[in-house]
């Protein structure tokens, strides 16, 4: 397996990971959580 498959495969589990948590009521929130360090940051 090449070097760019194997960063393929964890790329399209998190989308579908994602798509899994899309649909609950608190996918913004849950985001917030997952996402907030990098939001908070000034580069």
């Amino acid at each position: 397996m090449t070097h760019a498959a194997e960063l393929v495969r964890p790329a399209e589990t998190a989308l579908a990971d994602f798509d899994a948590i899309q649909s609950l009521p608190d996918t913004v929130f849950l985001a917030a959580l997952l996402l907030a360090d990098r939001w908070t940051r000034r580069g």
